[in-house]
């Protein structure tokens, strides 16, 4: 995952960060707001590393997938509606299946999150 997926989702991934470094706290965690270099110097002193140390955990952990609470968060979720059009072939009609619901006379709203 890229840094930027991290702070775009910030609380959405505490709970991954705080299984990878169980001393961190969610106050700490609000502390860092997202800024690397703070949340580096956080995983040395909680976690008794040299800077270098923590550095590197940190880039170990920014190997591994995107946690799903952040990919599932409300904030995601009407761009991955919108990307997912990609995977609907060219020729394919999209209102055309309804007819098997019973309601295909019958406009509806995109599915989306309401705020």
């Amino acid at each position: 995952m890229k840094w930027n997926d991290v702070t775009a989702n910030w609380p959405s991934v505490f709970a991954s960060l705080k299984a990878r470094f169980p001393y961190l706290t969610d106050d700490i965690l609000i502390a860092a707001d997202g800024q690397r270099r703070a949340l580096e110097v956080a995983i040395a002193n909680e976690h008794d590393l040299s800077h270098s140390e923590a550095r590197e955990a940190l880039d170990d952990w920014l190997e591994g997938p995107m946690p799903s609470d952040a990919r599932t968060h409300p904030t995601q979720d009407n761009v991955a509606m919108f990307n997912s059009r990609k995977y609907v072939p060219a020729q394919e009609d999209v209102y055309s299946d309804d007819a098997r619901f019973g309601d295909d006379q019958t406009v509806e709203e995109p599915a989306r999150r309401r705020a």
